[in-house]
């Protein structure tokens, strides 16, 4: 069992951080829910108890015309998952696991592909 405190989630706040997929940048924005400031004491509960969700993630490809976002709300269940399979874990891992499972790393595959295709097509 894991207090929310003890946990590498942040207790309030929001941060933004780009990362580097292939020939592609993704921009990352997470927003911790404000449990300080709410009139229960999330802090010192066991995150399995928690219902509402822990972190918003927002994802958005920066080097490109169209729209690669996805929007995913951090559940206690999903953190629970992630954690159980990576006990050392921090906000940059668990960011990467939530791309690969969500299918964004996929979507920016399959973006890569079409554009690869399409302009192989141009040639000819």
């Amino acid at each position: 069992m894991m207090l929310l405190k003890f946990s590498p989630l942040h207790l309030d706040g929001k941060i933004d951080f780009n990362k580097k997929y292939k020939d592609l940048t993704y921009n990352t924005s997470i927003t911790f829910f404000p449990f300080l400031k709410s009139t229960i004491n999330y802090e010192n509960t066991h995150i399995e108890n928690i219902n509402i969700p822990l972190a918003h993630f927002e994802f958005n490809v920066l080097d490109i015309e169209e729209s690669l976002y996805l929007s995913f709300f951090l559940m206690s269940g999903n953190f629970l998952n992630i954690i159980e399979e990576n006990p050392k874990i921090n906000i940059n891992k668990i960011t990467e696991i939530i791309a690969k499972e969500t299918g964004y790393l996929e979507r920016i595959n399959n973006f890569i592909k079409e554009t690869y295709i399409t302009s192989q097509l141009s040639f000819f």
